[in-house]
C-alpha cells in the first residue's frame, strides 16, 4: 500500500428524509450517496417512514379521502406531509 493514500471513514448514515446508496467496502473511491425518499403530493398521505439509516426508500403514498358523503363536508386537507389521512368529514 502506497504511503500517500489517504481512508477515510465510511458513511454510516444519511439526514432524515435521506436514505444509503451504493457500498464503501475499502476499495472504491467514494462513499455511499445519500438519495432524498419518496416525497407525496398533495391529496396523499405518506405510509412508511425514511430515517436515513435505511438502504432502500421506504416510503409509499396512498391517496386521501377526497369526497363525503351527501350531507356531509370534509375538514381538515392532505398537504402530503402527515402520515395518516386527516381528511375527516
Amino acid at each position: 500500500m502506497s504511503s500517500d493514500i489517504v481512508c477515510r471513514t465510511c458513511r454510516t448514515s444519511c439526514p432524515p428524509g435521506q436514505y444509503m446508496v451504493g457500498s464503501c467496502n475499502g476499495t472504491g473511491l467514494s462513499d455511499i450517496m445519500c438519495v432524498p425518499c419518496t416525497t407525496c403530493s398533495a391529496g396523499e398521505f405518506k405510509i412508511g417512514s425514511c430515517s436515513g439509516s435505511g438502504t432502500e426508500d421506504e416510503v409509499t403514498c396512498s391517496p386521501c379521502t377526497d369526497s363525503c358523503d351527501a350531507g356531509s363536508y370534509m375538514v381538515d386537507s392532505c398537504d402530503g406531509r402527515g402520515t395518516t389521512d386527516p381528511t375527516t368529514c
